[in-house]
């Protein structure tokens, strides 16, 4: 099953359509309902989510629910208890070859918006790890505004800080730290001055989805990275990146 997120941040709204149908056309019988899960009292509070919707999709926006909530698609009743000590995997409705999706969009108010395929693999909530991600491929240095929201989704209802850097991965250099937190969409603001090649993103401890906002003159743009592997051509790329996260960690952090 896969998770979905809303984005936002200050005059950016953020909107999410997830659909009531699978790839292939398929669609959702009616005791199929999106829930929301959000962090109360050290537990997941689960509750059907009260959203506009119609017979395609369930339609959500930054103006109703918070962009720390998350949302998954489940049968009626199959959710036994409200309050959830973990996140679990309890259905395939949304495990799809291709993907199954939502639509992730941001519109800036009074002007332009853009939007990208969205969705949260639960494989990916039970991961620690790190996330290393070029900075200069989708900002724009010519813009006048560059973030990356950086989307974290673990299992544990935890609230707990990591860090996420500003490397140079040829000098081994430090430029910025974030701190930021799970189960949290974090705003990271990227000044124009660090967009150049080998600077990256490395995240410390925690895995997530990093998704470059980037905007010139109100119109923006917006979409997801992909990790170093897809870059490289050779059979041995997951080996290759393992090697350049542990020279990372021992020419930086030890």
């Amino acid at each position: 099953m896969n998770f979905f997120f809303l984005l936002g941040h200050n005059e950016i709204k953020g909107f999410l359509n997830i659909p009531k149908f699978q790839n292939r056309g398929n669609f959702f019988k009616k005791n199929i309902k999106l829930y929301e899960y959000k962090i109360v009292n050290k537990n997941w509070q689960v509750e059907e989510c009260k959203c506009k919707h119609d017979k395609f999709f369930w339609e959500l926006s930054s103006d109703d629910f918070s962009t720390d909530s998350i949302f998954g698609i489940h049968k009626e009743n199959e959710i036994k208890s409200k309050n959830l000590r973990e996140l679990k995997n309890l259905n395939n409705l949304s495990s799809t070859y291709p993907d199954f999706r939502g639509n992730n969009k941001v519109l800036l108010d009074g002007a332009g918006f853009s939007s990208y395929q969205s969705d949260y693999p639960y494989e990916m909530v039970y991961k620690n790890g790190s996330i290393l991600s070029p900075l200069n491929i989708l900002l724009n240095n010519k813009a006048n505004n560059n973030l990356v929201f950086f989307r974290n989704i673990f299992y544990l209802p935890l609230k707990e800080n990591f860090e996420i850097y500003i490397i140079n991965i040829k000098k081994f250099k430090i430029f910025k730290k974030f701190i930021c937190k799970t189960n949290k969409l974090n705003i990271l603001n990227i000044e124009n001055q660090y967009l150049k090649n080998d600077n990256y993103l490395f995240s410390n401890k925690y895995i997530g989805i990093p998704i470059f906002y980037s905007e010139f003159n109100k119109q923006i743009s917006l979409e997801h990275t992909h990790p170093p592997h897809e870059y490289i051509l050779s059979n041995d790329r997951f080996k290759t990146v393992g090697k350049i996260k542990k020279e990372i960690y021992e020419k930086i952090f030890k």
